[in-house]
């Protein structure tokens, strides 16, 4: 026990004692995350204002005299409007919509306004046709505008004419006055919130962690060859590992939380030096209508140990692999090399629970690393028993213990250790 101590501090004293680790693991996280949001804020901003700045062009054909009223010039003075005057302009015009020249085509059928006010029932109902560009912002912007904003108020202008009253169309209306139709558990509905993308981010923030501070704690010494001169010490070697382990598991787990709560903490402080008090007002209407749609942010006791319990067993399995892949490195760069493939199906586990439901089976938390964050994102939706908890813990623990069994075999072996 006293090795394993010895080691420990050790390795904790080697950390905090080197500016260029401290930095990394402590410093570098939250500079990341303020440039990171940052340029997303910056980027939202100058997309924003693009397109507001951006006088869509738009081609009318056939366009009816009751629109043009309707419209009025403030249509034709938001809009670059061009009037087609036949087929032929009307093909040119669809060549322009595809090398985005031009944004939207509206086309109205020959005689619109008496189709309108001189139908009688069984009459074809008139037609207006629209082209636009998906994949292309300007276009798909002026089609929401033009044709989902304006073409709408205009239909519905029309219908009032034809039938003086609209409310007499309306055969019946769904939950009008009913403001209790939403029936949940408002903190289940908030967790169920934070599980979608929760699990994802403290699972590779974790694994991000501990690679970097267990590369450098063992392909690192033996590149550096202070791994000779530990392991001729009277510590056991079992001892090192577990010393090492611990150590790698505080480390990791501290590197995460300085992640998550940068983000916390910086998220609202960047929205609001970015995009102004509308951006401000914009996430309190947000806050607003996520509370009233179930949406809070309070956890139990039961929850918060549940996750800890996970996390810690988790962390376990991760610093184990890494150990065990450094271990059979020569240096850092083949370390890392050899560590990328683990990365890549730690991220995948990830993201999968992004898109899976909640009805978990119980062999579900019998699979490494995917289990642990599939009790994760349900611990957070409240969708979890007890048993399956304990199942998932005690299988990350039992899979951490087998691969420590490994490096601590691996670390007893001096052509491993030595000659790798």
């Amino acid at each position: 026990m006293n090795g394993i101590s010895m080691v420990f501090q050790k390795e904790l004293k080697r950390v905090f004692s080197d500016k260029k680790l401290i930095f990394s693991l402590f410093i570098l996280p939250v500079v990341m995350v303020v440039v990171i949001y940052g340029m997303m804020m910056m980027l939202i901003d100058m997309v924003e204002q693009d397109q507001s700045a951006h006088v869509a062009a738009v081609a009318l054909y056939n366009m009816p005299d009751s629109l043009r009223e309707f419209a009025g010039d403030a249509f034709f003075e938001n809009y670059e409007v061009k009037e087609l005057q036949n087929d032929s302009e009307l093909e040119a015009a669809k060549d322009d919509i595809l090398n985005e020249s031009l944004d939207l085509i509206v086309v109205f059928d020959a005689g619109f306004d008496e189709m309108i006010s001189g139908y009688q029932p069984g009459d074809a109902i008139p037609d207006v046709q629209t082209f636009y560009n998906p994949s292309a912002d300007y276009s798909s912007n002026a089609w929401d505008e033009v044709v989902g904003e304006m073409l709408e108020e205009y239909r519905q202008s029309l219908l009032e004419k034809r039938f003086q009253d609209l409310n007499s169309m309306e055969i019946f209306s769904v939950d009008a006055d009913n403001e209790d139709s939403v029936i949940q558990d408002d903190d289940r509905a908030g967790g169920k919130m934070l599980g979608s993308i929760i699990p994802y981010l403290v699972t590779v923030l974790l694994f991000a962690g501990g690679m970097g501070i267990g590369i450098d704690m063992i392909a690192g010494e033996k590149e550096r060859g202070t791994m000779a001169s530990l392991l001729i010490t009277p510590v056991k070697r079992t001892s090192i590992v577990l010393g090492k382990l611990f150590a790698m598991m505080l480390l990791s787990g501290l590197s995460a939380l300085v992640y998550v709560i940068s983000m916390v903490v910086a998220m609202p402080f960047i929205m609001g030096s970015e995009m102004g008090d509308e951006a401000m007002e914009m996430g309190s209407e947000a806050a607003e209508m996520a509370h009233s749609f179930g949406m809070s942010m309070s956890f139990q006791a039961w929850q918060i140990w549940m996750l800890i319990f996970v996390i810690v067993s988790m962390v376990f399995v991760y610093v184990s692999l890494i150990t065990l892949t450094a271990v059979y490195a020569k240096d850092t760069k083949e370390a890392s090399t050899y560590i990328t493939p683990i990365y890549m199906i730690v991220m995948l586990s990830g993201m999968v629970t992004m898109f899976t439901g909640d009805n978990a089976g119980t062999g579900t938390y019998c699979i490494p690393l995917y289990g642990a964050v599939v009790a994760m994102k349900n611990i957070l939706g409240q969708d979890i028993t007890i048993p399956n908890c304990l199942l998932c813990v005690l299988t990350h623990l039992i899979a951490g213990g087998v691969v420590v069994l490994i490096v601590a075999r691996a670390f007893g072996s001096e052509k491993v250790m030595f000659d790798a």
